[in-house]
């Protein structure tokens, strides 16, 4: 495996972490700004420093457009749905 400006996941990349965490940051809010109706999120054990409690529920809930964000958890296959109001 070869290192690249500081990442080491076995891909060969250019990406710095730096410039790879601001690629996910623009499609987030892109995803956020875009979205409507009903949102499905698959999310299992969020710790409260996450970076979807963090910036990406925040980005969700800001967008009018978005009526009810239903979390789907992947391991259990629990659903909750939450109506604008609720999150």
């Amino acid at each position: 495996m070869t290192e690249h400006h500081g990442v080491h996941d076995g891909q060969r990349t250019t990406v710095t972490r730096k410039e790879a965490d601001e690629i996910m940051e623009l499609l987030a809010r892109r995803f956020a700004e875009g979205a409507s109706g009903m949102v499905t999120l698959f999310a299992h054990d969020v710790l409260t420093t996450s970076v979807f409690l963090q910036r990406d529920l925040p980005a969700i809930r800001a967008n009018p457009n978005v009526t009810a964000i239903k979390i789907v958890d992947p391991v259990t296959h629990e659903e909750r749905v939450l109506q604008r109001g609720e999150f």
